[in-house]
């Protein structure tokens, strides 16, 4: 171990080394262990230093195991200008007190904003610790804001933020009080819908890592749902706060902060249904859309029911698709599936309620009619997935019977259909048909004719290739000779020979030749 003390010297050769060890990084952070001893790592040896009173080393030591080493000389030049830096700090930090302590008012206040609008963060702070607390609906709204700003800015909340905070979104909750007192129902429902939102940003932002935000939007929750009780009597009301309510209710009713008002929605259906108003109607189905499953399904079995009962006025004027899919949701809800059945056969679209009927065909077990229905799909609507969903309820004795039918129907379709169909039930002959009228297909044909069809597989993708390449005078072509090339050889074909006749051909398309090198 290398020991110093305070009269010991270090040659030049090591002064040298240690100035280089501090250039090039190698010397660590300092770490005060006791009073006026300091340890640091070097090269990933620990060096230990202690200083005298006056703040010259006094004793050192390095566990390299050398007798003399660079180590403890590098350190002492290292913390000496370590500690020389700290006083330099402490001495501007007094400086710059005392300087601050001798400004006047108006200077203080200058610098302030000049610092405050360079640095938004601060100005946010400044805003929120000083701004006068005159319970104006102005500066509610404006704490509000730079609160969510800042946590967004932050992903935290300070306890001297959360106190500003606290004192904006109080002013909205107070003055919604007062507006409700004074029956102005329309200010209180704005100002406690923009004190709802704010929470709610706020809690999405920070995570919920305080409590009080969870209490104060259940406590804004609870007071919309009093507003939204006041409303439902009042068509004019209800229907004002329902336009409101439009923007600001799905994000509570999606997540965790479920804002429970499908009683509202409820009565608000009744009152629209009974005032004959379908634009609300509509409006209230966009936003039982949003709702958490029970709750959408028991707005839309109420809208069913008084539609079932109505006079026959919706029947005419209300949107029928409209009508049909409340109805058939409801009925799916309440398993009632003889009348999604009766709603879908009434349908003047068939594919509008395809995908209840299906739902409902299986839930009552009639097969038959479920694949009549998934039948008359697939072709009609060249839907390849309710192809596949045909060919599953039958057992594969069924289905080679009716193999050559499917067949036969999918070449009167569209020609994308009818070659997913091919390929599905592995109709060689057909597919090699598609590929004798057109050429370019074998590149996704070729895999599917093999075995039965080799020879002239093989055949049409080798005059195919040596197509492209007499064509292939640019990239593109060379790119494209090189991609059905690379079908033939993941099939199996033998390309050695077939590239060398290219390359033969056209021994002047550096290009094409070049790109065809990897293939050998």
């Amino acid at each position: 171990m290398a020991t110093v003390f305070l009269e010991d010297t270090m040659p030049e050769g090591k002064s040298r080394e240690a100035k280089r060890l501090i250039t090039d990084g190698y010397v660590g952070d300092f770490k005060e262990t006791d009073e006026n001893q300091w340890d640091v790592v070097i090269e990933g040896f620990m060096v230990r230093t202690v200083l005298d009173n006056k703040g010259s080393l006094f004793y050192a030591e390095c566990n390299c195991g050398k007798a003399v080493c660079s180590h403890i000389t590098a350190a002492q030049i290292a913390l000496q200008k370590m500690l020389e830096n700290e006083l330099h700090m402490e001495n501007d930090d007094r400086k710059l007190k005392k300087l601050i302590g001798e400004l006047s008012r108006s200077e203080l206040a200058e610098l302030a904003l000049e610092y405050a609008l360079s640095n938004k963060r601060t100005g946010k702070e400044i805003l929120i610790r000083y701004a006068p607390k005159d319970n104006s609906l102005k500066y509610a709204r404006t704490v509000a804001t730079e609160i969510v700003n800042l946590a967004k800015a932050t992903r935290t909340i300070t306890e001297k933020e959360a106190a500003g905070r606290d004192a904006g979104l109080g002013i909205l909750d107070k003055l919604a009080g007062e507006a409700l007192s004074s029956k102005e129902i329309h200010k209180a429902m704005m100002l406690q819908s923009m004190r709802l939102d704010s929470l709610v940003e706020i809690d999405g932002v920070i995570r919920a890592s305080e409590q009080t935000v969870r209490l104060e939007i259940a406590d804004s929750i609870s007071k919309v749902k009093e507003l939204a009780d006041l409303c439902v009597t009042d068509p004019i009301l209800g229907y004002e706060f329902l336009s409101m309510l439009e923007k600001t209710v799905p994000r509570f009713i999606k997540g965790e902060h479920n804002i429970l008002l499908y009683d509202f929605f409820q009565a608000l259906s009744v009152l629209a249904l009974n005032d004959r108003n379908i634009c609300k109607l509509d409006q209230l189905a966009v936003l039982a859309e949003a709702m958490s499953v029970d709750h959408k399904l028991s707005v839309l079995i109420n809208l069913a029911d008084h539609l079932e009962k109505s006079d026959g006025y919706f029947d005419s004027r209300l949107n029928e698709g409209f009508r049909r899919k409340i109805l058939v949701e409801a009925y799916i809800a309440t398993a009632e599936y003889e009348k999604v059945l009766s709603v879908c056969e009434e349908a003047g679209n068939p594919d509008e309620l395809f995908t209840f009927r299906c739902e409902a065909l299986e839930k009552t077990g009639d097969i038959k009619k479920l694949k009549a229905v998934y039948e008359e799909r697939a072709f009609a609507a060249s839907d390849l997935d309710s192809y596949v969903k045909l060919k599953a309820l039958f057992s594969e004795e069924e289905w080679s019977k009716k193999r050559a039918h499917m067949i036969t129907r999918a070449k009167k379709a569209g020609a994308e259909f009818m070659e997913e169909v091919f390929k599905l039930e592995d109709a060689k002959k057909e597919l090699l048909d598609i590929c004798l009228e057109n050429t370019a297909k074998i590149k996704d044909m070729y895999q599917h004719l093999l075995p039965e069809y080799a020879s002239a597989a093989s055949d049409l993708m080798e005059n195919k290739i040596l197509s492209l390449a007499y064509a292939a005078r640019a990239r593109k072509g060379c790119l494209s000779v090189c991609s059905y090339l690379e079908a033939y050889i993941a099939a199996g074909g033998a390309a050695e020979n077939l590239i060398k006749t290219i390359c033969g051909l056209y021994p002047q398309r550096r290009t094409l030749l070049e790109m065809l090198k990897k293939y050998l």
